[in-house]
């Protein structure tokens, strides 16, 4: 269609079905052509943004400890992430995404919660808001215990603000549920931070002359965090982990002895 300065003198002197064909519906051909454009368009970028929260959850989850590296990631993650159409809102979808793989993935410690507390802090997102990010990651998860029990446990020791701990009330009561009382909640969260601090100091290996750093970050006073070191120290070092197995071996032999 012939560009004019004047829209007028391309339908003057013409009837309602030359309007219709010169006019009217190359301008509706145009109309539905852009639109589709458009759609094609947005739905790429929108998987594109999709495919970089995944992505960008993943790494920043086996980065843990590495601080530098946590935020040079995001940063790199963030401005990917906007220059594909991503919405202003890209932090708090972003703790969304990360929760699951990092409530399920990563072993609760001291490292954890301090990695957590940082990318928090760079991200520049209020705890309420963070808190209401992760509390929908676990209404997509309503029945995954350790992603209920570790929401639970970082939120009481990465947020300091009041009203984001209240989010996770409705955690409590689920967990209430599959732990069959409110005591035995709070004894499992208990056992989960003496037990990330018990592996901090085996970690940390013989020779230590102090006891171990990261107590004050899973919330244990000084007399708790002297007793495991000791009892640590005690058993050379080991492990949780390190222990079970070598009580199975123990039992093993036992059995054997036994036998003959």
């Amino acid at each position: 269609m012939k560009y004019v300065k004047n829209p007028y003198l391309l339908v003057k002197d013409k009837d309602f079905a030359d309007v219709t064909i010169t006019v009217l519906l190359p301008g509706f051909l145009t109309f539905l052509a852009v639109r589709q454009l458009s759609r094609v368009s947005i739905g790429k970028m929108d998987r594109k943004a999709n495919e970089l929260y995944e992505q960008g959850a993943l790494d920043i989850t086996a980065l843990v400890g590495n601080f530098d590296e946590i935020e040079a990631t995001y940063n790199d993650y963030k401005k990917k992430l906007f220059f594909n159409g991503a919405p202003s809102y890209i932090a708090t979808e972003f703790i969304k995404r990360l929760a699951i793989p990092y409530f399920t993935t990563v072993g609760v410690s001291p490292k954890s919660v301090s990695s957590l507390s940082y990318l928090f802090t760079i991200m520049k997102v209020p705890d309420i808001d963070a808190a209401e990010s992760i509390i929908l990651a676990c209404r997509e998860n309503p029945d995954n215990f350790s992603v209920a029990s570790r929401a639970l446990f970082y939120s009481e020791h990465v947020f300091t603000d009041k009203a984001a701990k209240k989010k996770f009330s409705p955690l409590i009561k689920q967990l209430t549920r599959m732990c069959g009382g409110v005591e035995e909640v709070m004894a499992q969260q208990k056992d989960m931070a003496e037990g990330a601090y018990r592996d901090a100091v085996a970690d940390a290996g013989p020779g230590q002359t102090k006891i171990t750093e990261g107590w004050k970050a899973v919330g244990l006073d000084k007399e708790k965090a002297t007793e495991i070191f000791e009892e640590t120290k005690k058993l050379g070092f080991l492990s949780r982990t390190e222990l079970w197995e070598k009580e199975a071996k123990d039992l093993e032999r036992q059995a054997f002895i036994e036998q003959e």
